[in-house]
C-alpha cells in the first residue's frame, strides 16, 4: 500500500511505502472493506475497491456460449448462440471482428499458438477454422455430434475436438483446406466424409473442454464423467487422469504448467498438481460466508459464556439472598435472647442494687453522726485536759498558800471549782466515749455492710450492662441484616433481568449461527469457469453465484471476492496484468483486475502532532458493525 503524501514529500522516491516508518498495528473491518494500520501518533484508513472493473466488453448479443483468450492475452474469442464468434480487443473491450459460418450455437472456441488462427465448435456438428488476418473461413470439419470442446496440438498442425457424445478425436487441419470436392453426378455415391486422424477413448461423459499441453504434444481433456485426462496428441494413449468426482463445467492450466484446475457443477473448484495429479486444495463457496460461519460460532461460544456468567450470578444472587435472610432470622433468634438476658440480668441486679443502696444509705445516715460523735469526743478529751490542769494549778495555789487563811480559803475555793469542772469534764468525755463507741460500732457496721453489698450489686450490674449491650449490638445486626437482605432481594430481580437478557441473547447468536451455517452450503453453488491469473498466484473461480471468487494458487486459501457482474457467470479467462474476464448470460462481459491497489482514505492524527495520539498507535480493532475503530498504545 502507498501513502501518495510520502511519495509527494520526498521522504521516499518509489511506491510500496504506508507509513513513515514502522507499522505498528493491523487490524481489517468485520465486513472486509477497511484496513486500518497504526503508526506512530496517526491511523490510517485504507479502503478495499469493491468492484475494480477496467474493461466491459460491446457488442456481445445474447448469452455467451464459449471463450478463448490469445497467448499473449491481447484478443478474446466468444462464441454466441446464433452461430457469430466475435473477437475482441482486450484492452478496449471492442469488437474487433466478427466471424460467421456456423449454422447454431457456438460452443467452442480456441486461438492457435501464434494467435493467426480461431477454431469454433458448433452444435451444428461442425468444426470450422478461420484466418484472423482476413476472417477467411479455412477449415470446415463435419462430425457426429456437436462439438463441445477445441484445441490445436501438435505445433498447431492439427486440432483436437471434444464432442457431446463423449468422444475425443483430432483432425488434420491441412487435409481439410484442400479445394472442395465437386458435387457428385447424379447416381455417383458422395465422397467419403473426412476421418478423424485419432480417436482417443476413455471418457464417460460429454467433453466441456481441451488445452494444449507441452506445446501442443500433449492435451489436457475435461468431461462430465468427473475426470480430467492427460492425452500423448500424437499417440492417442492416456498418460494420467485427474478425478474430480463430480461433472467437470471448467478447466485451467497454471502458466507456468505446474498446477491444473477443475470446476464442477457440484459447486467445487479443485486444485491438482500436474504432474501427478495430486489434489492440494479444493474450495467451495464464499469465503465471507464461513468467515460469518467462524464470527457467528465466536458470538455463540460468547453468548453461551455470558449466559453462564448470567447463570451463576443469578444463583449467586439467590444464594446470597438466602444467605442474608438466613442470616436476619438468626440475628432475630439472637436479639430476643439477648433481651430476655438483658430483662434477666435487671431482674437479677435488683435485689443486690438495693441492698448496696440500702447500705450505702445507712453508712450516709450513720458517718455524720459518727464523726460528729468523734468531734465531740476530742473536744471533751481537749476540755477534761484543760480541766485538770486548772485543777493542778489550783491545788498548787493551795499548797503555796501557806498560813494565809484567807488565800487559803480562796484557794481552797478555787480548787474546789476545779474539781468540779474536772468531774464535769470527766462525766463530758465520758458520754462522748459512749457515744463515740455506739455510732463507731454502727459506722464500722455500715461501711462493712457497704463493703459486702458492693461487690455482688457491681457484678450483677456489670452483667446487665453487657446484656443491654449484647441486645444494642443485636439490634444492629437486625438493621444491618435487614439492609443486606432488602440489598440481596433487590438484586435478584436485576440479576433475572441480566441472565434473561443473556438467554435473549444467546438465542438470538443462536439464530445468527444457525442462519450462518445455512448460509454456507447456500453460498456453495455450480461452478461454471475456472482460471489461473496471469502470474499463476491467484486461481480465480465463478459460477450461478454470479461473484468473481480469489484464491491463492498455492493452497486455495481464500482472497478475495468481488461482486457486481449481475448474473450467473458462465466462464472465466485469465487475461494480461492480473486481469481476468468474466462473461454472464446478461451479454455481459467484464474485465477485472485482480490487483487493484486499496487506497488510502482518511488519515487520524500527524507524525509531528500528539493531539489525536501521544506516541505510537499498537492496538486497533473494529466494531461488528465495522462503523467505529477503537484504538490504543500511549508512550512506551
Amino acid at each position: 500500500l502507498t501513502d501518495p503524501a510520502l511519495l509527494e514529500q520526498g521522504v521516499y522516491k518509489n511506491p510500496g511505502v504506508a507509513h513513515l516508518d514502522l507499522v505498528q498495528s493491523l487490524a481489517f473491518s468485520p465486513d472486509g472493506k477497511w484496513l486500518a494500520s497504526g503508526g506512530y501518533r496517526n491511523v490510517k484508513l485504507w479502503q478495499r475497491p469493491e468492484s475494480p472493473q477496467t474493461v466491459k466488453l460491446q457488442g456481445l448479443a445474447g448469452q455467451p456460449q464459449s471463450l478463448s483468450v490469445s497467448a499473449d492475452r491481447k484478443w478474446i474469442a466468444v462464441g454466441e448462440a446464433d452461430g457469430k464468434v466475435k473477437v475482441f480487443d482486450a484492452a478496449s473491450g471492442q469488437v474487433a471482428k466478427t466471424l460467421a459460418g456456423h449454422a447454431g450455437a457456438v460452443s467452442a472456441v480456441a486461438f492457435s499458438s501464434t494467435g493467426e488462427q480461431l477454431a469454433t465448435g458448433g452444435q451444428d456438428k461442425s468444426i470450422r477454422v478461420f484466418s484472423l488476418a482476413d476472417s477467411k473461413e479455412l477449415t470446415k470439419i463435419e462430425t457426429p455430434a456437436p462439438v463441445t470442446a477445441v484445441a490445436f496440438v501438435l505445433e498447431d498442425k492439427q486440432l483436437a475436438a471434444g464432442h457431446a457424445d463423449n468422444k475425443l478425436d483430432t483432425w488434420q487441419i491441412a487435409a481439410a483446406e484442400a479445394p472442395a470436392e465437386p458435387a457428385p453426378a447424379e447416381g455417383e455415391a458422395a465422397p467419403e466424409a473426412p476421418k478423424p486422424i485419432k480417436e482417443f477413448n476413455g471418457h464417460g461423459g460429454a467433453l466441456v473442454a481441451l488445452l494444449p499441453v507441452a506445446g501442443g504434444a500433449q492435451m489436457l481433456s475435461a468431461s462430465q464423467d468427473g475426470t480430467l485426462r492427460l492425452w500423448d496428441a500424437a499417440g492417442g494413449n492416456m498418460l494420467r487422469q485427474y478425478n474430480h468426482g463430480a461433472p467437470v463445467t471448467g478447466l485451467a492450466i497454471s502458466p507456468d504448467g505446474q498446477k491444473v484446475a477443475s470446476s464442477s457443477a457440484n459447486n467445487s473448484t479443485k486444485l491438482f498438481r500436474f504432474d501427478n495429479a495430486q489434489q492440494l486444495a479444493e474450495v467451495k463457496g464464499d469465503y465471507r460466508a464461513r468467515l460469518r460461519q467462524d464470527d457467528a460460532q465466536l458470538a455463540l461460544a460468547l453468548a453461551q459464556r455470558q449466559m453462564d456468567n448470567g447463570k451463576k450470578d443469578l444463583d449467586a444472587a439467590n444464594a446470597r439472598k438466602k444467605s442474608e435472610e438466613e442470616n436476619l432470622k438468626k440475628s432475630e433468634e439472637a436479639v430476643k435472647k439477648a433481651e430476655m438476658e438483658m430483662k434477666q440480668k435487671e431482674e437479677a441486679a435488683k435485689k443486690p442494687v438495693a441492698d448496696m443502696q440500702a447500705a450505702e444509705k445507712e453508712l450516709a445516715e450513720v458517718k455524720p453522726m459518727f464523726e460528729q460523735a468523734q468531734t465531740d469526743k476530742t473536744k471533751a478529751e481537749e476540755d477534761l485536759k484543760a480541766a485538770q490542769e486548772a485543777q493542778k494549778a489550783a491545788q498548787e495555789k493551795l499548797n503555796q498558800a501557806g498560813d494565809d487563811q484567807a488565800k487559803k480559803d480562796a484557794a481552797q475555793k478555787e480548787l474546789e471549782e476545779a474539781n468540779k469542772k474536772q468531774q464535769d469534764a470527766q462525766n463530758t468525755l465520758n458520754e462522748a466515749n459512749k457515744k463515740f463507741n455506739e455510732l463507731n460500732t454502727k459506722n464500722q457496721q455500715a461501711e462493712n455492710k457497704v463493703k459486702q453489698t458492693t461487690p455482688p450489686a457491681q457484678k450483677a450490674q456489670d452483667e446487665h450492662n453487657a446484656a443491654v449491650r449484647a441486645f444494642e449490638a443485636g439490634q444492629r445486626s437486625v438493621e444491618r441484616g435487614n439492609d443486606a437482605v432488602k440489598k440481596a432481594t433487590d438484586a435478584v430481580p436485576v440479576a433475572e433481568a441480566a441472565y434473561a437478557k443473556r438467554q435473549e441473547e444467546h438465542k438470538q447468536r443462536g439464530a445468527d449461527k444457525q442462519t450462518a451455517d445455512q448460509a454456507v452450503p447456500a453460498s456453495e453453488k455450480p461452478v461454471a469457469g475456472v482460471a489461473f491469473s496471469d502470474d499463476g498466484r491467484l486461481l480465480v473461480s465463478s459460477g450461478e453465484d454470479g461473484l468473481v471468487h480469489v484464491w491463492s494458487a498455492e493452497d486455495g486459501a481464500a482472497v478475495e471476492t468481488y461482486e457486481g457482474q449481475g448474473a450467473p457467470i458462465t466462464a472465466l479467462a485469465a487475461l494480461a496484468d492480473g486481469q481476468v474476464l468474466a462473461l454472464s448470460g446478461n451479454s455481459a462481459g467484464v474485465v477485472w483486475d485482480l490487483d487493484a491497489p486499496w487506497q488510502l482514505v482518511r488519515t487520524i492524527g500527524a507524525v509531528d502532532s500528539s493531539e489525536k495520539f501521544v506516541d505510537r498507535v499498537t492496538a486497533l480493532h473494529f466494531s461488528p458493525d465495522s462503523q467505529l475503530l477503537a484504538t490504543g498504545g500511549g508512550e512506551p
